[in-house]
């Protein structure tokens, strides 16, 4: 509590915890006098008595000056660290115990007192709190920036994270197996293992891998970083994102594509490679499957592929190919992996043989199978 007053402007200001509470007029100005001053009393007139203050009061300090707002704030903010306010306490038992908890943020010895109040008597106790010792809980001070990170088809990525971490307990208060970075992206988390490297007494680098899977969710990923110390205090940091960029990426079996052994005549056959499989290798989902497919010859015979249908669906009466054409086969597609579980498209080829030269006939050109979302 302070209280200043304005002798120019007969006004009194009244201050608690270092911040204006009210300003209001006061009866006259200071006095001059030799009679005695009453710190947590007051002279009644009324009843020539003397009223008194029913509690403590401590460090009283009268200036023969107005002290500034920023004087007053800067002696609040000196000695508030080692008092406690008052706190009316409830009680927590039968047995009249009451209890507060309060966590000294420096060592030294600090002195508690107690008051209690009832039916017009009071009580009071003072003792002395030694602080050996005061945990000071751990800051992240750096997340380094991750660029951006192109998935592997169908295998892990292994993506680095640094962060740098100082405890002014030393760095002996952390526990180092406690280090954790974890990659969050629409409820899906990854994370890793950290390892540490000592940069002083107080701060300590991490280095943590933390392996994402191709089938993971491209865009942008939140890194979360914790550590805890000995004493189980924690520091947290969730302010640094990467980008996982997109990956198209399939793979066919088998890749040599027979059809077997076939006369003139013979109409919707199963090809003997039957089913070709297409697998998603990367982490969007496809639902465009195309085939770019060239005619089958033997020197100057040629097998059309229009004699070639292809359906998702084992059974004849699929879409034709067509020759040097890029053919969209309807129904295909071909969703993520879910949990490295394979979510292959099968796709079943039909021939019918026409009217030619019974030959070995094969494609010069390799075809072309393409997927897209």
């Amino acid at each position: 509590i302070f209280i200043t007053y304005n002798g120019a402007t007969g006004t009194g200001t009244l201050y608690r915890n270092g911040t204006q509470i009210t300003t209001t007029p006061m009866q006259g100005p200071a006095k001059d006098t030799s009679d005695n001053v009453y710190i947590g009393a007051a002279y009644n007139l009324a009843d020539s008595g003397t009223w008194y203050f029913n509690g403590s009061i401590d460090e009283v300090r009268i200036y023969n000056r107005t002290l500034t707002l920023e004087e007053i704030q800067a002696h609040y903010n000196a000695t508030a660290p080692n008092y406690i306010q008052n706190h009316s306490l409830p009680r927590t038992d039968n047995d009249g115990n009451y209890n507060y908890t309060y966590t000294p943020t420096q060592p030294g010895e600090y002195t508690i007192k107690a008051n209690t109040t009832y039916d017009s008597m009071s009580a009071e106790k003072t003792d002395i709190l030694t602080v050996s010792s005061v945990n000071h809980e751990p800051t992240i001070d750096s997340v380094d920036a991750v660029p951006s990170q192109a998935p592997n088809p169908e295998a892990e990525k292994i993506v680095t994270v640094n962060f740098t971490v100082t405890d002014t307990n030393g760095i002996s208060d952390l526990n180092h197996s406690s280090a954790k970075a974890i990659f969050n992206k629409s409820g899906i988390t990854r994370s890793g293992n950290c390892s540490n490297n000592t940069i002083d007494s107080d701060t300590v680098e991490y280095n943590c891998s933390v392996p994402m899977q191709y089938y993971d969710e491209p865009g942008s990923w939140t890194i979360n970083v914790t550590i805890i110390d000995n004493a189980q205090a924690s520091a947290y940091n969730a302010t640094t994102t990467f980008s996982y960029q997109e990956l198209l990426y399939i793979q066919v079996d088998p890749v040599v594509f027979g059809f077997g052994d076939f006369y003139p005549g013979d109409n919707d056959q199963a090809a003997s490679s039957n089913p070709l499989q297409i697998d998603n290798m990367g982490n969007v989902n496809l639902t465009i499957i195309n085939i770019t497919a060239y005619n089958l010859v033997n020197g100057s015979y040629t097998l059309g592929v229009s004699n070639i249908t292809v359906n998702v669906s084992n059974g004849a009466g699929g879409t034709a190919l067509q020759d040097s054409v890029s053919v969209n086969i309807p129904g295909a597609n071909v969703s993520l992996d879910a949990d490295g579980i394979d979510a292959n498209e099968s796709l079943y080829f039909y021939i019918t043989i026409p009217n030619i030269l019974p030959l070995y006939y094969s494609s010069s050109t390799d075809w072309v199978i393409t997927a897209d979302t």
